[in-house]
């Protein structure tokens, strides 16, 4: 059957522009993040250029938290569209649930990376070119659990958004609904 018969075009309400452009920004940030503490966490301590990831890694970590901010006072100011009409009551209960946890990682992994590097005694310098104030002191203990307790979180994060990214492409291929287009530009 053509997809443009059969996609639920009746509750086509699309998400706001900044609501789009915030999910996608986010999203690419989170990508970055994630592939830079990937890439850093392959790497021997006493590789040369590790420094040079960390960094990265912890600048993409405050934009995305900036980013994530952002997005939820767009959230706040924008309430989403409704579920689509053909979704059943369970699955809106799951997307709702998934949402939440997606919004509380994204907020715990960069707050528990930003105590990490203070805990690591390590100042965070945006860019190169901003000290950002640490609001723990450096603690070896505390480092050794709370660098566990980011990886853990990160972890999680990249679970609940693998769920995220796979429940919108059934939407789109399978149940061939407008899930997936309302969260688009156009």
């Amino acid at each position: 059957m053509n997809i443009d018969t059969r996609m639920d075009t009746t509750a086509l309400v699309r998400y706001s522009s900044a609501a789009v452009l915030m999910h996608w920004l986010v999203a690419l940030a989170l990508v970055g993040t994630a592939s830079a503490g990937l890439i850093l966490g392959d790497l021997p301590e006493e590789a040369v250029g590790r420094q040079g990831w960390f960094d990265w890694h912890r600048w993409l970590g405050v934009s995305a938290f900036v980013l994530i901010l952002v997005r939820l006072v767009v959230r706040a100011l924008r309430r989403p569209p409704p579920a689509l009409v053909s979704w059943p009551r369970t699955q809106r209960l799951l997307a709702h649930g998934t949402h939440a946890a997606l919004y509380l990682l994204m907020v715990a992994a960069p707050i528990s990376g930003y105590l990490l590097s203070n805990r690591m005694g390590e100042e965070v310098i945006l860019f190169g070119a901003l000290p950002l104030p640490s609001v723990v002191g450096a603690d070896h203990a505390q480092m050794q659990l709370l660098e566990r307790f980011h990886l853990w979180i990160n972890y999680a994060l990249m679970a609940v958004a693998g769920l995220h990214i796979v429940a919108a492409l059934k939407h789109h291929l399978v149940d061939r609904d407008a899930t997936l287009r309302r969260m688009w530009f156009g």
